[in-house]
């Protein structure tokens, strides 16, 4: 039991009922789904013309646009046909109160279990809290049983792609309240689609379009649809069945994404000088500190290539010193050989510094800097960033060096380090930046530059213009696609254009537009079948059949695919050579010789050509079958209904990438000659000798966290590195990674291999509606609808023994198998105060519409043994929660009825965020107990106590004492001892770890609050004209998430309490899981391998916003007189105003960031639509506004100071649709999506990638056949 319901009664299961809901205005009680709907006319006066037909979706949505409690929007089968949507997840794409979602376009966050997926998120509070129904009843869900989905969200989404878009009649958009009615999870809302389950006739039709600039981002659709009343009518069948494609598009095709814009670290960021700068006095700086100058840290460019990497591989030195991150990786050539350099360069480092950097060009470590400044009378060529000297000695000779070099004072009563700051800043003011320099001598070669200011580049003594200052040429080398080596273009850096180690604007670096993927192709195959008899009058039998199979393909992921030197991780750091490497050519060696290269170096490249296929492909089968009876009966005069249905559904997800045997690649990359023929050397060595020479395990690979099944049937994790094994040597075949497309097929096939998961959710849901009225009151019966369901869900996430033992690029991934069950019920009631006749002024109608559910989970998964051997049986009960809507409509007189409800909603815990089979990861953290740190934090106090009590706890554990900073046992008894060793003897490894992270069963659900507030005028002066305007707000709390590893020894160390048994620390009490339990160290108190990190409660979101919608028809020969037809004209509107959108890490708001007015959340959005029918044409002109938005960072605007892109401009992007009906069986339909052709937003978007629409105007066509 959770410990925040530990007194709460339980409510028995037998007398929890569920609510199926009628909250309306009006006299009409919905009928229990999927009975056929009731027609209702907008308005109160029976002569009025009718406006649009509300039909009520069933038990649960009532007339939900317009006449019903809960603010939403109403999407009906015109607006489906005349937009072709072949998609029913596209059916909501311009809907202002939908989020983004996921979605085709782009690849859902690189997340290879949602490729191509269509999850709905509405007032975009996360997708896991949007509930999606088909027939009012819950679909089975197709996210995967892992983390690495889209947006790390682990709810139940269900995959919109799988509804058939040929039998949808129409979708209800119902925003906060419609929980109490569907239960759990719809916690921002409800989607329903409603099916046509009365459909006679049949129709084919056939759909297909592309874009009109390039012919591509094409789409085909067929679907046919048949249905029919037989046996007397007392039998209704209808079929569907659709195919259809989406082509994918890469950023290539497009010109305005294939120009490949992007950000760069702006090199004049601190280098503005301080006109109020005074020589040698103490605190006077040269330059204006780089976040008050004015000048922004960030920039946005075009043309933006990558430089340090390249298909054929790019060659650097290896190097150590500042700006390098040291790698242990050793990976041998001809001989087996280290290097005591790094094969990682990394950090921000400008090709040509606009700040101070260097003192003299060339001199990269400290050593360096301090014998060229010896050496140098004027001690600098450029302003440097630091003093030069090895230690405080040699800065407090340079200064007196500076001083009296530059004939300038010292501070007078000044400190040793306030004189070496004065001298400094001195050095600084009489020396130029390189950017300075550079824009004074134009003509300088930018790889003098390079040369002298980068670290890792081949280089070679400067000879020519600038070799006074500039002593060092670079030379960038790099593989083409013979092999050959060839210098190239770094870059077309200028004195006022931006270049990094890793980025040029222009030069010859890489355009990895090729990579970027616009949109994924998607095939799918949608069948459906809906059927009903009715047994007697009074009972029917009813069933809903789909089968759907979805086959999406990306075609290029690059995903781990490479050996960066930019990468300080083990298994994607730059690979290390020799020059007697035996695929290298003579070519090669004169070219890397004549660079200065005549040893070891590291070359980076990109992977792709290493694998046989680059593609990800995803497919998905979803099964689906309702089958209920229904019926009515009528008992002492009164009417009753009810309903028993059972859904069973089964979503398999197949999902295969490509992938890199770590250890495959390190046998193959390690190359000798033998006899004149290239073979790997672990194959002429031996395995035993070759190991050995390694000190027993193979470079280039990982420790990491995995399951596997135990001895005893019971599976267990544990700490894991690959390595050889004789059947690797036996197959080993030598890689030449020299060139793009050098390798042979023997070797590609021996190091790539092709991953796949699986994914199986099944879900079982039995549930019954019963709906009738009670007693008659003046104004009317008070009605009520009950409902109960239990729900049982199943995962398996499996994968292969690859990926399962994390023998490749990326993490392991962890296998899931959990099941849960949920119990909900609930009653809803509505109660007429005033109306049918007893009435009172002002008082035409009053009505209360209370209702209550209840729900409850419990779950378990099977035992495991954790990392400590500690077995486990994971189990979940959770306690009955709550949700309920009181709701209420008032109709003062005819025009105007107002409406509002106070909801409160869950969303419970999913299998994932409970039973997640522990998921390896790559992480660091600071260390709280760290002396710079350990004073820090919420509560210094409690911090250095459980960190002293935690360093008892461990050397106990560890024979009496931990192993300190200078290698030696410290011996720690008490307290003082442990704060001892805090101080002087513990200093944290910067090294990263594994982790876990793990199902937690400590979880509670999440929260939603929400209050609504509006009216629906209809008024009787503007015949045919309906407003409706909804207030809503929802604040969500104890948002579900993982939490993090630093967050984690945070909360442990900081809550005074998290000590009070040290044998056995938990802060579970202060955040509702034990984050302590998890922290993992080794014998010098560092953090290690092996943290284990929960899921939790904590944070939340809250969203302020206005909802209208309105609508007006009129017949046009009204306007221009006469008695020809001139068609019906309608206008129709719909407006987001979005008012608040904060988020709280507390969930006490008090913290609380803004994040409206963003490009996420825009404060303004619209959507219009204007239409024309006239006989057998319509026309429907479609305009979706955006307001401008600004970026923000923590929940402030974005300074200049930060970028020089601030904000965005709005938009508007418009559809055309023309129909025509040609005969009574033939319809013709043209679609012109994006009009004007709309792409970037403005300039900003174009250089911050932020685009309206990637693909282009595009058309649509469609013929529909009706027999």
């Amino acid at each position: 039991m959770n410990i925040r319901h530990s007194t709460r009664q339980r409510l028995l299961v037998g007398t929890i009922i569920g609510g199926s809901m009628l909250a309306m205005a009006g006299s009409v009680f919905a009928q229990t789904a999927p009975s056929p709907g009731v027609t209702v006319q907008s308005g109160t006066d029976p002569d009025a013309t009718e406006i649009e037909e509300v039909i009520v979706t069933g038990s649960r949505i009532a007339r939900p646009q317009y006449d019903g409690v809960i603010p939403g929007v109403q999407v009906g089968e015109k607006d489906i046909e005349e937009r072709l949507f072949t998609n029913a997840g596209d059916v909501l794409n311009d809907i202002p109160l939908v989020g983004g979602g996921a979605n085709l376009n782009g690849t859902n966050g690189g997340q290879t279990a949602s490729l191509g997926v269509t999850y709905i998120d509405l007032l975009n509070l996360g997708t896991a809290r949007t509930l999606t129904l088909v027939n009012g009843r819950r679909f089975v869900s197709n996210n995967s049983a892992t983390i690495f989905v889209s947006g790390n969200e682990t709810g139940s989404q269900v995959d919109a792609s799988t509804i058939p878009v040929a039998l949808i009649d129409r979708v209800d958009i119902l925003t906060v309240g419609g929980a109490a009615a569907y239960g759990a999870d719809a916690v921002s809302g409800v989607v329903n689609y409603i099916l046509k389950d009365d459909y006679e006739g049949a129709e084919i039709n056939i759909i297909g379009g592309q874009t009109f600039e390039y012919q591509d981002a094409g789409r085909v659709s067929v679907n046919a649809t048949a249905g029919a009343a037989l046996l007397d009518d007392r039998l209704s069948v209808a079929v569907s069945a659709e195919y259809s494609q989406i082509d994918s598009l890469l950023g290539t095709a497009r010109d305005f994404r294939a120009d490949n814009q992007g950000a760069l670290t702006n090199f004049a960021n601190g280098g503005l000088r301080n006109p109020a700068f005074v020589p040698g006095a103490v605190g006077s700086t040269a330059f204006l500190a780089a976040n008050a100058d004015g000048i922004p840290s960030t920039i946005f460019e075009p043309r933006i290539r990558q430089v340090n990497n390249w298909f054929g591989g790019v060659v650097f030195n290896t190097v150590a010193g500042s700006g390098t991150s040291e790698s242990t990786q050793t990976q041998p050539g001809w001989a087996r050989v280290a290097s005591a350099g790094s094969s990682a360069i990394t950090g921000t480092l400008q090709q040509i510094p606009g700040a101070p950097n260097l003192c003299n060009g060339g001199a990269f470590s400290t050593a360096q800097a301090q014998a060229a400044a010896v050496a140098n009378p004027r001690i600098c060529n450029f302003a440097p960033s630091t003093l030069p000297g090895s230690n405080d000695a040699e800065r407090n000779a340079n200064a007196t060096r500076v001083f009296d070099f530059y004939g300038v004072a010292p501070p007078a009563g000044a400190s040793d380090a306030q004189r070496r700051a004065a001298a400094l800043a001195i050095l600084q003011q009489r020396n130029p930046t390189a950017r300075e320099y550079y824009a004074a001598n134009p003509n300088t070669p930018l790889n003098a530059f390079l040369g002298s200011f980068l670290a890792g580049l081949p280089d070679i003594a400067n000879g020519g213009i600038g070799s006074g200052v500039l002593s060092r040429l670079a030379v960038p080398l790099r593989f083409n696609r013979a092999g050959d080596l060839e210098t190239f273009n770094y870059g077309d850096t200028s004195p006022t254009t931006g270049g990094t180690f890793a980025n040029s604007v222009g030069g010859d670096g890489a355009n990895r537009q090729d990579s970027n993927v616009l949109r994924v192709e998607q095939k799918r195959y949608v069948g459906n079948l809906i059927a009903n008899y009715r047994i007697t009058d009074d009972i029917r039998f009813f069933t809903e059949n789909l089968y759907s199979d979805i086959t999406v393909f990306n075609p290029i992921s690059t995903g781990g695919l490479f050996n960066g030197v930019s990468s300080s991780a083990t298994e994607n750091a730059a690979i290390l050579v020799h020059v007697n490497h035996p695929f290298l050519t003579a070519q090669n060696r004169s070219m890397l010789a004549s660079a200065g290269i005549t040893g070891n170096f590291t070359v980076s490249r990109y992977n792709e050509d290493l694998v046989n296929d680059t593609s990800q492909t995803s497919t998905n089968e979803t099964i689906r079958s309702v089958n209920g009876f229904d019926g009515r009966f009528t008992l002492f005069d009164r009417d009753f209904t009810w309903e028993l249905s059972h859904t069973y559904g089964k979503a398999e997800t197949h999902v295969e990438f490509s992938a890199i045997n770590d250890v495959a690649f390190a046998l193959a990359i390690d190359a000798v000659d033998v006899g004149g023929t290239v073979q790997c050397r672990a194959k002429r060595d031996g395995l035993s000798a070759y190991l050995a020479s390694y000190g027993g395990q193979i470079p280039g690979t990982q420790a990491n966290v995995i399951s596997r099944v135990g001895a005893d049937g019971v599976r267990e994790q544990l700490v894991f590195q690959t390595n050889a094994t004789q059947a690797l040597v036996d197959a080993c075949q030598p890689l030449n990674i020299f060139g793009e497309g050098r390798a042979s097929q023997a070797a590609k096939d021996f190091v790539s291999v092709r991953n796949f998961f699986n994914n199986v959710s099944t879900q079982n849901f039995t549930q019954a509606v019963f709906t009738g009225e009670l007693f008659d009151l003046p104004a009317g019966p008070l009605q009520f609808a009950a409902s109960g369901e239990i729900r049982k869900e199943d995962l398996a996430y499996t994968v292969d023994e690859v990926t399962r033992i994390g023998a490749t690029r990326s993490a392991p991934s962890a296998t899931t198998f959990a099941e849960v069950e949920t119990m909900e019920g609930g009653v809803e009631l509505r109660i007429p105060i005033f109306g049918e006749g007893f009435e009172l002024p002002f008082f035409q109608s009053l009505e209360f519409s209370p209702s209550v559910r209840y729900t409850k989970l419990e779950g378990s998964a099977p035992q495991f043994r954790d990392t400590t051997g500690t077995l486990r049986t994971p189990a979940y009960e959770g306690d009955v929660e709550e949700i309920y809507t009181l709701a209420a409509t008032w109709q003062p007189f005819d025009d105007l009825l107002i409406r509002g409800n106070v909801s409160k909603s869950v969303r419970q815990p999913s299998i994932v965020e409970l039973f997640l089979g522990g998921q390896p990861f790559f992480t660091s953290s600071a260390d709280p107990c760290a002396t710079n740190n350990i004073g820090l934090g919420p509560n210094p106090t409690a911090r250095r106590a459980n960190c002293i009590k935690d360093v008892q706890r461990r050397a106990a554990a560890n024979g009496g004492g931990l192993t300190g900073s200078a290698g030696s046992v410290v011996t720690i008894t008490n307290a003082a001892e442990a704060e001892s060793f805090l101080n002087t003897q513990f200093t944290p490894s910067a090294a990263s770890f594994t982790g876990l992270i793990s199902g937690t069963q400590a979880l509670l659900p999440e929260t939603g609050e929400s209050f609504t507030l509006g009216f629906v005028a209809t008024p009787s002066f503007i015949p045919n004209f309906i407003f409706a305007t909804d207030y809503l707000e929802i604040t969500v709390s104890g948002a579900l998430g993982p939490l993090l590893a630093q967050p984690a020894a945070e909360f442990c160390y900081d809550f005074a309490g998290s000590f009070d048994d040290p044998s056995a620390p938990d802060n579970s009490a202060s955040i509702g899981v034990n984050s302590c339990a998890g922290i993992r160290r080794d014998a010098n108190f560092n953090f290690t391998n092996g943290f284990e990190l929960p899921f939790f409660n904590l944070g939340g979101t809250r969203v302020k916003a206005i909802n209208s919608n309105w609508s007006y028809s009129l017949d046009v020969a009204d306007v221009f007189g006469g008695d020809r037809d001139l068609g019906t004209f309608s206008l129709r509107g719909n407006i987001y105003y979005l008012l608040e959108y904060s988020t709280s890490g507390s969930g006490e708001f008090d913290d609380a960031q803004s994040n409206e007015d963003t490009l996420a959340n825009p404060v303004w959005s619209t959507q219009l639509n204007a239409l024309w029918d006239i006989g057998p044409f319509n026309a429907r002109w479609t305009t979706e506004i955006q307001d401008h938005t600004i970026i923000k960072s923590a929940g402030s605007p974005i300074g200049f100071e930060s970028q020089n892109i601030l904000g965005h401009p709005g938009y508007m992007l418009h559809t055309l649709s023309l129909g025509y009906d040609i005969n009574e069986q033939t319809r013709a339909q043209l679609v012109i999506d994006n009009v004007t052709n709309e792409d970037a937003l403005g300039t900003n978007g174009f250089r911050s990638n932020n685009y309206i629409d990637n693909i282009g105007r595009r058309w649509t066509a469609s013929v529909q056949m009706r027999f």
